[in-house]
């Protein structure tokens, strides 16, 4: 069963990251959900951290783990990764009362998580951004609005080089929207919501 969850401002990080200022970033910006993306954590490890982290915030934390160790440590839900293991793991999560998201790059991609009834698909690069491997190219607000249709009904937030005062831009191309590191980093100036 499907569960509603605001979703215009995801903070994404690792556990290095993401828990530094936590509640004060959260409310400064008003995030609605997080995303961890470690997977360096064993359960008993993100167990602690995501206790830590709700001293801070009431909000829904999704991990980039396997189910069963998604469940184990008390996230609320996964990030899925665009790989095989998916539709077994999003089958997984909705046993265990998870919420399902997934990230998507390609339609393929997008039509797989729309078929599995995910609550939302990240997807992106929506302006360019540097990984590990170098420069990743944004593919731009035409190609964001391309995937919000092809995902309909299932909610698109956008990820890559995205900043607060690209929200806008975002919404306007129908995705629910976006979802960054950077962009909420920052707690020594208000950023502007609503």
């Amino acid at each position: 069963m499907k569960r509603p969850v605001a979703m215009e401002r995801m903070l994404v990080g690792d556990a290095r990251n993401v828990a530094r200022d936590l509640g004060l970033r959260c409310r400064l910006h008003a995030v609605d959900l997080i995303w961890l993306r470690d997977r360096t954590l064993d359960v008993e490890g993100l167990r602690d951290l995501l206790q830590r982290m709700r001293r801070e915030v009431s909000l829904p934390i999704v991990v980039s783990l396997d189910p069963a160790d998604a469940a184990a440590a008390g996230a609320d839900g996964v990030q899925l990764r665009d790989d095989d293991l998916r539709a077994s793991f999003a089958l997984d999560a909705r046993e265990k009362g998870l919420l399902v998201g997934g990230s998507a790059h390609s339609p393929e991609s997008i039509r797989e998580l729309a078929s599995l009834q995910s609550d939302w698909i990240v997807f992106g690069p929506v302006h360019d951004t540097m990984k590990s491997h170098g420069l990743q190219r944004g593919r731009g607000y035409d190609v964001l609005r391309d995937a919000v249709c092809m995902a309909r009904p299932v909610p698109v937030i956008a990820i890559g080089g995205l900043e607060l005062p690209d929200l806008p831009d975002v919404l306007a191309t129908g995705a629910a929207g976006l979802a960054a590191i950077r962009a909420f980093q920052d707690v020594s100036r208000r950023q502007p919501h609503g």
